[in-house]
C-alpha cells in the first residue's frame, strides 16, 4: 500500500505542476487522482516528526504556477463548518466559499512537505505527516474541490 500510496501522491503532484493550461478534457483525471489520494491516505498515524528542517516553498509562485495550469478554476459555495456539538453553523450572513486554486496549492504544498519527510526521515516519518496534514488541513480543501470539481465535469 506504501509504494501505490506514494505513486498517486507523485502522480498528483505531477499533474498540477504541469506548465500548461489543463483542459476541460483533463478535468476528469484530476478527480481521479484525487479520489485515489483520499482512498490512499492513511489515517490516524499520529504527529509527524520530520528529520531536519523542511525546505520553505515560495507560495505565491506555486499560487501562480497552479493559476496558470488551471485557470477555469475559482470560487464555490462550500458547505458551512459545524459547531462543537456537530451542528451546521448557518448564519445567514456568512457565505461559505471554497477556492478551488487555495485547495489545489494547499494540497500541493502539504504533499511535497510528506514526500520531503518521506525522504529525508525515517521511512514512517512521510507516512505520519501526509496522515497528520489531511486530518489537519488539506482533507478539508480535498474534500471541496472534489464536489466542485463534480459538479464542473458532470
Amino acid at each position: 500500500m506504501s509504494e501505490m500510496r506514494w505513486g498517486v501522491v507523485e502522480a498528483l503532484l505531477d499533474f498540477v505542476l504541469v506548465q500548461e493550461p489543463c483542459t476541460r478534457d483533463e478535468w476528469p483525471v484530476l478527480e481521479g487522482l484525487l479520489d485515489r489520494l483520499a482512498v490512499a491516505v492513511p489515517r490516524g498515524a499520529g504527529f509527524p516528526v520530520c528529520a531536519g528542517e523542511m525546505p520553505k516553498h515560495d507560495q505565491q509562485a506555486w499560487r501562480q504556477m497552479i493559476c496558470q495550469r488551471f485557470p477555469d478554476f475559482g470560487f464555490y459555495s462550500e458547505v458551512p463548518p459545524l459547531d462543537e456539538q456537530g451542528d451546521p453553523i448557518t448564519d445567514l450572513e456568512v457565505v461559505h466559499m471554497g477556492d478551488a486554486i487555495d485547495d489545489l496549492l494547499d494540497i500541493a504544498l502539504e504533499l511535497d512537505r510528506a514526500s520531503w519527510c518521506r525522504r529525508h526521515g525515517a521511512p514512517h516519518d512521510g507516512e505520519r505527516y501526509l496522515s497528520w496534514a489531511f486530518s489537519t488541513h488539506w482533507g478539508a480543501h480535498l474534500r471541496g474541490l472534489q464536489g466542485y470539481l463534480h459538479h464542473l465535469i458532470y
